[in-house]
């Protein structure tokens, strides 16, 4: 005996049953219900669903899932899931021959873990079938449709046309599509058709009574006749929701039946415009005449029956009978009959008939038989219908989906259903004679018994209400009743009838629905994202808190508003973009700026159509979020990109620029040693001014190469009150006599490292744009200090400059460092101050940040990191001779102005010099000469780079000394490091003293 198995109970708290218990309640299962452990043996089993296949429970128990016969890879699948995932599933699958629905949920034990399956399989063969048969139906009532030869038309309340059969290119030429959604006013019917169209569609829908009309249609080879009949089609509350014609071309019937209407006269009126059926038999059972009705209904013309035996239109087994039938026509046996009976209609199907006969009079005795035949289908089916419904009804009681209790009086059950029975967990027989009040929750009971004397009193018609019974399991049920009185003749209550639907898992679902508002209310209020909803006029109807965070309206304030409203965007764009929406039912990304009063604030925004029940567009959804961060880094990364192209230009022109200062400043230090004691002095000064002219030119190429990042910093250990020092007579003179400079300086100050000459051009700039902030005087104040420690807990020294002036309206601060931007006329900025500083901090390590308010000043500052490294002392320096004693330079240079020149200023300082275009031509010289003692390079050339180049030399001729040169610095410079590799390097563009002074400190060293 397996130990109990643990199942949750409907109500409170988990109860424990026994095998036993679990197989007499599996036992009154209409399908079937199992469970297995965790290894998926089974180890309960039972339901009526068992019998009917024939398998015996006691011999499955112990059996596992996969050992089942004919198990499906499915249900293995599932009950593995069942256990290692604790997956609940529902499908549907075949076994034995019939069809089931299978459900599955994971059984927990007391500690709440997966201890096994709980599964269960309802029957749905015969629904499944049933479908199957409906489907069958449906193909062949749409190929009668697409095959008949009768025009039929569906038309609405408003005589559109909603559905049209094919037939109707027959007679007209026009395919269906020409027709659907339109009138026949629409279409171009002729007036008086219209009128007559209109008035029996009308009377159909107003009566609900079918007609038949027919109607003349003039054409170009002359007028064709239709015959028109009406019928209504009904919806759920039996009104007349469509109207269904079918127009027969009844052309060539009209024109027969007017040519036998000349010799037949009013009989043959008659017999061509009854609505039942007429046949003529001759003695042989021949068809000697039928009326249009025939092919009314069996859809046989009647060119296709004369002279065809009667058996055409009849089924097989009603043969005999018709023949016995005429037989005692004939012989006089039976004068006048009626009678039920069948036809076959010409697609096969049957059709039932009312059938009323007479015979004919002959010169000798019966000539034939004419038989009336009215179709009788709809009525029979009708008929059928209500047996079936008599049928359903008596056992509505037993067959119900809701549980049924019947109970006298005095409250004692007389019956119930098996559904209620089941939801008690009693068989229906345990029920009968106890009290329902024995059933019903201790706290309800009270309120029950009240509202049954009123019923009794008369003064409650019916009880409805939520009740809550207790299970034989003692678990609860929760329910929702509707108790009605059952009265005699008297008036007296006999007995009382309720309908008692379980809605105990709809009450937990309901629970989980509110805990799942409450969550998403959570998550809407907390949430940064604005969340609103849109009806479809496009106002809001909800909308999130973070609306008052992100734009600064409250809530309330906004429901109700249009898009517009806020002053984001024109109208007609949201009107656009929320249409679209609607339109095509798919969600639409949008971007877009909305004011605030801390400035621009940028949102992207996803709308998304929201769908009713039916699927339709109820409204918008939409969520938006706040990108402002995203869209200044964006900004400021396209900043960047322009920056990089701006230095690659400025790198590029810097590099062929100070090949040409190299000319004009070398060739000028050469005439001026030239003219060094010749007495022309006019002509002395115009190279000095060439000279200062190169100097400047120089200093603009620094500039461009400073805020670019492109300039090459020779970093020393210094101090930075030394560097301010240095500079502050020369920044008095700079700012003029009505503003003063104050210095607060730190004596306690760390060294930092940095290039003392840029530095002291940051200070220039900073003092030049300060000075213009002050018109009318003022005080500049440069402080330097030791906060404690930076952002990576490093050791920092601050410098702040600070003026009395303007100061920096909000919407330029942003835009202060961009290239170019500048706020002071065209002929006093160039807007290169400001991005030079920057560049040159950021290219030391440090940072800057402003801060600025109008009519307040402003306050530049630049932090730095420490050193802990001492500065060089002065008297370690080596004393560097400015000419040479004869040694060989080799110099390596693809410009040919900037190679003579060089290869001039040496030879004048006592240098043997030879010279190289070319890397190759420099390798083969150096292998040559054994002589060279130095080699100069230029770090970019063709062929190979300066740094290669001294690789390769130096492979040969270890430790040669080598100076390397370059006006363009980006790549080959600052990016591959050669000033940390390189011992000496000089910087285009340079003269006479720089370049013999870099050659005697490289053959010193």
């Amino acid at each position: 005996m397996r130990s109990p198995t643990t199942f949750p109970a409907a109500g409170d708290h988990p109860r424990r049953l026994s095998p036993e218990q679990l197989l007499e309640s599996l036992d009154q299962f209409p399908g079937v219900y199992w469970t297995t452990d965790a290894a998926l043996r089974l180890t309960a089993v039972g339901g009526a669903g068992l019998r009917d296949q024939g398998l015996d429970p006691d011999q499955m128990i112990g059996l596992g899932i996969g050992d089942l016969p004919d198990v499906s890879p499915a249900m293995l699948e599932t009950h593995i899931a069942a256990v290692e995932k604790a997956c609940e599933s529902s499908y549907e699958t075949r076994y034995g021959g019939r069809d089931f629905i299978v459900r599955l949920r994971p059984l927990r034990g007391s500690d709440d873990a997966v201890v096994g399956v709980v599964g269960s399989a309802t029957d749905v063969t015969e629904r499944v079938r049933a479908e199957a048969e409906l489907r069958a139906r449906e193909r062949e009532l749409a190929t009668l449709t697409d095959h008949a030869p009768d025009i039929l038309v569906r038309f609405d309340r408003e005589l559109r046309h909603l559905f049209i059969s094919p037939a109707v290119e027959v007679s007209t030429g026009l395919p269906p599509e020409h027709y659907l959604g339109k009138t026949n006013r629409e279409l171009g019917m002729p007036e008086h058709l219209c009128r007559l169209w209109e008035r029996e569609l009308r009377m159909v829908f107003e009566s609900g009574e079918p007609r038949r009309f027919a109607f003349e249609l003039p054409g170009a080879s002359g007028s064709r006749w239709f015959e028109a009949s009406v019928v209504p089609e009904l919806g759920a509350d039996g009104s007349v929701e469509t109207v269904l014609s079918a127009t027969r071309d009844s052309t060539e019937m009209r024109r027969a039946e007017e040519e036998r209407a000349a010799s037949e006269g009013r009989y043959r009126d008659l017999f061509e415009r009854a609505m039942d059926m007429i046949f003529a038999f001759d003695r042989d059972g021949r068809f000697t005449d039928v009326n249009p009705a025939v092919e009314r209904v069996l859809g046989y013309a009647r060119s296709e029956l004369i002279g065809r035996h009667y058996s055409t239109v009849m089924p097989e087994d009603e043969v005999l009978r018709a023949s016995e039938r005429l037989r005692r026509k004939l012989a006089g046996v039976d004068r006048a009959t009626a009678y039920e009976a069948a036809l076959r209609h010409k697609d096969g199907r049957e059709v039932a008939v009312e059938v009323r006969s007479q015979t004919l009079p002959g010169s000798d005795g019966p000539a034939g038989v004419v038989t009336i035949l009215r179709d009788i289908t709809a009525e029979r089916s009708a008929r059928r219908a209500l047996e079936e419904s008599e049928r359903r009804f008596r056992g509505a009681f037993d067959d119900a989906a809701v549980g049924m209790v019947l109970t006298d009086n005095g409250g004692r059950i007389l019956r119930v259903n098996r559904v209620f029975a089941d939801m008690l967990g009693h068989h229906p027989d345990e029920l009968h004679g106890r009290p329902i009040q024995e059933f019903t929750h201790p706290d309800d009971r009270q309120e029950v018994a009240a509202d049954v004397q009123l019923m009794i009193a008369g003064l409650k018609d019916r009880r409805i209400a939520d009740k809550r019974y207790v299970r034989s399991d003692g678990g609860l049920v929760h329910a929702h009743i509707g108790v009605s009185p059952v009265r005699d003749e008297d008036g007296a209550v006999v007995m009382f009838i309720a309908q008692v639907e379980d809605v105990t898992e709809l009450r937990r679902v309901q629970a989980e629905l509110a805990d799942s508002e409450r969550m998403l209310g959570s998550i809407l209020d907390t949430t940064p994202d604005v969340v609103a909803l849109w009806d479809l006029d496009f106002r809001i109807t909800f909308i999130n808190p973070a609306i008052e965070a992100q734009a600064g309206i409250a809530p309330s304030d906004a429901v109700g508003r249009r898009a517009h409203e806020f002053g984001s965007l024109q109208a007609d764009f949201w009107e656009q973009q929320f249409r679209e929406v609607v339109a095509t039912g798919e969600a639409r990304s949008i971007s877009f700026p909305f004011p605030h009063p801390d400035g621009e604030r940028y949102f992207d925004l996803v709308a998304s159509p929201r769908r009713g029940a039916d699927g339709s567009v109820t409204g918008i959804v939409t969520v938006a979020r706040n990108v402002t961060e995203r869209v200044r880094l964006e900004e400021r990364l396209r900043q960047a990109a322009r920056m990089e192209a701006l230095g690659r230009l400025s790198g590029g022109v810097a590099h062929d620029f100070n090949n040409l200062l190299v000319a004009i400043r070398g060739y000028s230090d050469l005439a001026l040693q030239r003219l060094d004691g010749t007495g022309d002095e006019n002509v002395r000064g115009a190279v000095a001014e060439i000279r200062r002219a190169g100097d400047r030119a120089a200093e603009l190429v620094r500039q461009l190469l400073a805020f670019s990042r492109q300039q090459v910093l020779r970093p020393e250990v210094t101090s930075l009150n030394e560097v301010v020092s240095d500079y502050a007579m020369m920044l008095r003179r700079l700012v003029g006599e009505d503003v003063e400079v104050v210095l607060e300086l730190d004596p306690a100050l760390p060294l930092v490292r940095i290039d003392h000459g840029q530095f002291g051009q940051v200070l220039l700039n900073l003092a030049v744009n300060a000075r213009d902030a002050m018109p009318e005087g003022g005080r500049l104040t440069i402080a330097t200090d030791a906060p404690a420690y930076g952002a990576d807990d490093e050791r920092e020294v601050r410098v702040r400059v600070s003026d009395t002036g303007v100061g920096i309206p909000p919407e330029d601060r942003d835009r202060i460092f961009d290239p170019f931007f500048t706020t002071k006329d065209a002929e006093k900025g160039t807007g290169l101050g400001l991005a030079t500083v920057l560049g040159i901090v950021e290219q030391s390590g440090g940072r800057i940040q402003v801060e600025s308010e109008p009519g307040s000043g402003s306050t530049f500052e630049i932090l730095l990191r420490a050193s802990d490294q001492r500065p060089p002392r002065r008297d370690e320096e080596p004393d560097r001779p400015s000419v040479g004693a004869g040694e060989t330079v080799l110099v390596v240079e693809d410009e040919r102005i900037v190679r003579d020149l060089v290869k001039e200023m040496l030879e004048r300082a006592n240098y043997r010099v030879v010279s190289a275009a070319r890397p190759s031509e420099a390798l083969e010289l150096a292998a040559a000469d054994e002589t060279v003692s130095l080699m100069l390079v230029d770090v970019v050339m063709p062929e190979m780079s300066g740094p290669m180049l001294a690789d390769k030399v130096r492979a040969f001729r270890p430790g040669l000394p080598v100076v390397f040169t370059s006006g363009y610095t980006s790549d080959m410079v600052v990016e591959r490091g050669v000033l940390e590799d390189a011992e000496h390097y000089l910087q285009k563009p340079f003269g006479v003293p720089e370049l013999t002074a870099a050659v005697a400190a490289a053959l010193a060293a």
